[in-house]
């Protein structure tokens, strides 16, 4: 317990204020650390029309390139989730694994007999490669 204390000063890491986070630190003795504090965010979306189907893509990468992956969920017009996938790619940029989400989730709604479709994304780069028709090919 004492070499724990001791090695105090070599912690980096941010505490998120919990209860479990406090008594560890009056167990070793150890001072305070900074708080992160959590900020609350109100989320909201609106339902598609009547026969569409909204779909919100996403896809990341650990590294710019690194291992990539991408996501998607599906609802009905009611709210019900029709689907979600996620999938890893492999070692590809960021960029790839956002195209891949939309290119993929539109393949699957068409493939299952869905065709009004409308697709959300966070990334304005895919949206206006979408837009543009400029895609990136791959061989």
């Amino acid at each position: 317990m004492k070499l724990t204390t001791e090695c105090e000063v070599r912690m980096k890491a941010i505490m998120w204020n919990t209860s479990y986070d406090l008594q560890i630190l009056k167990t070793f003795g150890m001072k305070f650390k900074k708080i992160k504090a959590c900020a609350v965010q109100e989320v909201s979306f609106i339902l598609p029309q009547k026969d569409q189907l909204l779909i919100c893509c996403d896809g990341a990468s650990r590294g710019n390139p690194g291992e990539s992956s991408y996501g998607f969920i599906s609802r009905n017009n009611e709210g019900e989730c029709v689907i979600a996938i996620t999938r890893g790619i492999g070692v590809a940029r960021n960029f790839y694994a956002e195209i891949m989400a939309v290119l993929c989730a539109g393949e699957w709604a068409m493939n299952n007999g869905f065709r009004r479709l409308l697709f959300r994304s966070d990334s304005k780069t895919v949206i206006e490669a979408f837009k543009n028709c400029k895609l990136p090919w791959f061989s």
